[in-house]
């Protein structure tokens, strides 16, 4: 029905004689002799229109909604620049609307359809986390997830994740503690899920346990560091008998894929190399030794005195029932160490006499994996 009013309004005045003379276009002259018949009229339009947004909700999980202030890492939401309170309506154009979850160290996205004169509610899950002391946060990095949901959003789990609940967007969730891992957790709205990190049984693992006693400095101050194929790679400094967990997806198995591990002193494209186990829920662990090389004890008349050198590590291998020595591996000052995998090596040790100038040393050591 057309809401338009229209309203007419007609006024006729009665006059006894009208005579108008009209000169040429642009002059007229009226004449009053009596009375004149006068029309006045007015149209008045009232447009119709409408402005039915939508309104967009956002709530927390009841778990969280009840628990006392600070039990949840911090966790916030907007649509494009306007940010949301927790359970109060936000009006917004109808249509796909774009959440845009942060907190800490997180940056996470989810959708609603808003319709015109409706509120949506977009319930919000979380999760909690347990990790072993084996995740390292410069190997595994903070483990991340990805909402699978969207294809969008790469997030730490944040600092605080083992302390605090993490409120998320409800969606699946791949969450990752190796360089090809990732392992698919799905959170349903309202849900609260324990999410074991340190958990192997869908993943294989490798464990490197760094040696147990230093007694001299590193070689240098560059830290572990595993890669893949020598293409992506994570790196710490682990301390003496720390250890790292590392997980690789069941899904990406691929033979192809070669793990390489360097420590402290390794040359680059020297490094150990390491393997995945065959089977899910297994884990290969490499327990590293230790050569701590000194400074060299010379022989002098006036008695032992030690030398400042340097020092090269080989590998030994038997090949055909022959000792066959590798690649360097190192090349160090004395009076330094280096982890290494238990194994046999040999240590070429250089230093300078006055005698006869530069001298070699070559020993032989088995390398025993640590404590």
């Amino acid at each position: 029905m057309n809401r338009s009013l229209f309203r007419l309004f007609a006024t006729q005045r009665l006059f006894a004689t009208a005579t108008a003379t009209c000169l040429g276009l642009t002059a007229c002259a009226v004449s009053d002799d009596g009375d004149e018949d006068l029309i006045e009229a007015e149209v008045k339009i009232t447009p119709p229109g409408s402005d039915h947004p939508g309104q967009l909700v956002v709530q927390l999980p009841d778990e969280l909604r009840s628990a006392p202030p600070g039990s949840a890492s911090s966790f916030s939401v907007r649509v494009g620049t306007q940010w949301l309170t927790f359970g109060t309506p936000l009006t917004l154009p109808i249509g796909t609307a774009w959440l845009e979850g942060f907190g800490s160290g997180i940056e996470i996205w989810a959708s609603a359809t808003i319709a015109s004169d409706q509120t949506t509610t977009v319930q919000l899950g979380g999760f909690r986390f347990t990790a072993p002391t084996e995740l390292v946060p410069g190997i595994n990095g903070f483990p991340h997830v990805i909402n699978t949901n969207q294809g969008l959003g790469v997030a730490g789990v944040g600092t605080d994740y083992l302390t605090k609940a993490s409120p998320r967007f409800a969606g699946t969730y791949r969450f990752t503690w190796g360089l090809h891992d990732g392992v698919d957790v799905p959170l349903a709205a309202n849900q609260m899920k324990v999410v074991n990190l340190g958990d192997f049984s869908g993943r294989r693992a490798i464990r490197i346990v760094a040696a147990p006693v230093r007694e001299l400095p590193e070689c240098t101050s560059a830290p572990y560091q595993l890669s893949a194929n020598n293409t992506s790679s994570r790196q710490a400094a682990l301390l003496p008998g720390q250890t790292v967990l590392v997980g690789e997806a069941a899904w990406k198995r691929d033979p192809s894929i070669n793990y390489f591990l360097s420590t402290p002193g390794t040359n680059h494209g020297r490094q150990f190399s390491i393997s995945m186990p065959a089977q899910v829920g297994q884990v290969t662990e490499y327990r590293l030794g230790r050569l701590d090389i000194d400074d060299v004890a010379v022989d002098t008349p006036a008695g032992v005195r030690p030398v400042r050198g340097s020092y090269g590590i080989f590998p030994l291998t038997i090949v055909n029932g022959q000792e066959v020595v590798g690649g360097q591996i190192s090349n160090c000052s004395t009076h330094t160490g280096v982890d290494v995998l238990p194994g046999r090596y040999r240590i070429h040790v250089t230093y300078w006499t006055v005698e006869s100038g530069s001298k070699s040393t070559i020993i032989d050591v088995d390398v025993p994996p640590g404590g």
